[in-house]
């Protein structure tokens, strides 16, 4: 699966899937690294076409 090339190659410290049928959530937490201090972001609102799409563009915002 091309995923875990991507979590390797970037070294991404924790990826989570939230999701709750009921509520129609699906989130996708990612962290990239923290070994210089806690982790910040934000959090980004947007209907996705499919899980997949969310996924991709979760991992596209790590810092770096």
């Amino acid at each position: 699966m091309e995923y875990f090339d991507t979590i390797t190659k970037y070294d991404y410290e924790q990826i989570s899937i939230i999701q709750n049928q009921k509520a129609k959530l699906f989130a996708v937490d990612v962290i990239h690294d923290t070994t210089k201090g806690p982790a910040v972001g934000g959090t980004r609102f947007k209907k996705y076409r499919n899980e997949e799409e969310a996924f991709r563009d979760a991992l596209k915002l790590r810092g770096g």
